[in-house]
């Protein structure tokens, strides 16, 4: 199963996408309601992409609200979600983690 969740979506148009925040506390619930999805059982693995921008640890919410990157993660720890208990669970997470910069080279 795939599903996609997004908070507040706002399509700009077909062609850019979808620009998206969502409040710690949509967050929070989404993290909690996934946590319970009974399709768990059956899954052979979990994967869950983050993209935000962020910094030591965290990601930001709206307004900058500073998410725990290993706090989303617990959610889905074999204490907090049995049904994943053993099974890989795979985190992704795109949010820059503090000041410093990559250069470019060019080829």
């Amino acid at each position: 199963m795939f599903q996609v969740f997004v908070c507040h979506p706002v399509l700009v148009n077909y062609a850019q996408g979808v620009n998206c925040m969502c409040s710690r506390q949509e967050i929070y619930q989404f993290l909690e309601s996934e946590r319970k999805h009974p399709d768990h059982r059956s899954a052979n693995m979990f994967v869950m992409f983050i993209l935000s921008h962020g910094e030591d640890g965290h990601f930001y919410a709206l307004n900058g609200v500073k998410i725990s990157i290993d706090r989303v993660i617990s959610y889905f720890d074999g204490n907090s979600c049995e049904a994943l208990l053993g099974k890989p669970k795979l985190f992704f997470i795109q949010a820059c983690q503090g000041g410093r910069f990559s250069s470019l080279h060019s080829l």
